[in-house]
């Protein structure tokens, strides 16, 4: 199947789902991020006709995509939620109030 036929063929379903989730711009941010993820990967491997549709296949890589950007996401916000925490209890936030050019303090 080429890419243009799998798009053209696809791309509503994989739409729908997520527009049904999503607001309509982050739904279709997220259809095209999930098929330029499936496109870097040999998502074609795991294809076997005797254990489904592929339309079916699709559905279950996207919830995958999903839950592993979701997974991302969170670690992400964990790591910099940590490391602000670790800024302010070093003083970081005074350090930088004290840089701070509209700081009076500072100009004199």
């Amino acid at each position: 199947m080429a890419l243009s036929e799998l798009w053209e063929t696809y791309r509503p379903a994989i739409y729908s789902f997520l527009r049904s989730r999503q607001s309509p711009h982050e739904a279709d941010d997220l259809t095209q991020l999930f098929f330029a993820h499936l496109l870097n990967r040999d998502f074609l491997k795991n294809v076997d006709k005797s254990r489904g549709r592929f339309r079916s296949f699709l559905l279950k890589c996207l919830k995958n995509y999903l839950i592993n950007e979701h997974a991302k996401a969170s670690r992400n916000s964990r790591c910099l939620r940590a490391g602000l925490k670790t800024s302010l209890a070093r003083g970081g936030f005074h350090a930088l109030a004290r840089r701070h050019p509209t700081d009076r303090r500072a100009t004199r």
